[in-house]
Order: C-alpha cells, then structure tokens, then sequence
C-alpha cells in the first residue's frame, strides 16, 4: 500500500502545481502533512530543497517516522495554529486539503502562522477542495470519504470569492488559482507573502 500511497501523492503533486511552483532551493514547509508522502515528492530528485512537515496528529507515528528518516525531510509534531518555527524560516510552504478540516477561527490563524513562518515574497500553495454549490459540496465530501488518511468529522469548506476576500487580510497576495482534477472542486491558491 506505501508505493500506491506514494504515487498518489506524486501524481497530486504534478497536477496540483505544486512541482511548477514550489522554489527548486530552500527550505519548504508542509502545514498538517500527516504521513509526509507530498513532502517525499518535494524533495524527490531536488538535491539542494530541504522539506519539514509539520502535523498535530500523532497516530501510528513509529512507522511513519522510520520511513521519513530514510528521506531527505523530516517531521515536528506542531498545532498548524501555533507553529513551532521562527519568523521567516521557509521559502515557501503549503497545505493540501488540510485548512477544510478546521475551524474557520482556526483556518485563519493557520495562515496566519504560514505568513508568520514564510519570508517576505515567499509562496503559499493552498490546496483545497473549494465546493461552489451543495452537490459540489458532496462530491467533495464523498472523496475525502475514500482518500486514505482523512480524519473523520466536521469540514468547513470556503468559497473561491471568500478564499479571494480571506487571503490578502491575512498577508497573502493571491498571484494565480487553478482548478484541477474532476467535478471541478479541487483548487490551487498560489498566494505570495506581503511584508509585515
């Protein structure tokens, strides 16, 4: 099951754009990273890019932690909230699917923390399912059903218009947003940090 895990989240990683986007140098950040297989994908053939994944979740942790010491990143375990970093110690980072599982008061202190985190001009990538209509938003719930790994329990999905509204208040300049994969609900924020 590791490598049909481990080419999922490669294939995610090319059509998400984080592989367009994320910088070829530095150090990356990935916010609620639970297992760690996008961060493997980062850093996979990138030499000189250097990855920690940071995640609250500390179920069936000895496994996955031996797996990741073979790797080219490591993992903390930190509240998305409060992370456990300095200011401005990543390029860049990302969440994928993560901010939804939330609280909306939480969401924005998560990226509040990434803003905290990120260097002035480096990137966020927001990986989210961004339903649009109560259909959307069952589609979207019925594939976080069958994803391996997802937590059960409440989601708090945002509209495109309010992620647009959200972000900037929060220090990060949407620069693009593509839609990806089926049913039209999977989205990309590429957002960049403004200066304090």
């Amino acid at each position: 099951m590791d490598g049909l895990w481990r080419l999922r989240a490669h294939r995610l990683f090319q059509r998400s754009g984080l592989f367009a986007a994320l910088p070829l140098t530095g150090s990356v950040l990935e916010v609620e990273g639970d297992r760690g297989y996008l961060a493997e994908a980062a850093v996979h053939h990138i030499p000189n890019r250097r990855c920690v994944v940071v995640d609250s979740g500390c179920h069936e942790r000895q496994p996955i932690d031996r797996r990741v010491r073979r790797r080219k990143f490591h993992r903390v375990s930190g509240a998305p909230g409060a992370l456990p970093f300095g200011t401005g110690s990543f390029d860049a980072a990302w969440t994928t699917y993560a901010l939804a599982q939330l609280s909306p008061t939480l969401q924005e202190q998560a990226l509040a923390e990434m803003a905290r985190v990120v260097r002035p001009g480096g990137l966020l990538l927001a990986i989210e399912f961004v339903p649009e209509t109560t259909v959307q938003t069952l589609q979207a719930r019925l594939a976080e059903a069958v994803a391996p790994y997802q937590p059960a329990g409440p989601r708090h999905y945002r509209a495109a218009a309010d992620w647009r509204t959200l972000m900037p208040r929060l220090r990060w300049a949407i620069e693009a947003d593509h839609v990806f994969g089926p049913g039209g609900i999977r989205r990309t924020f590429v957002c960049r940090c403004a200066r304090a």
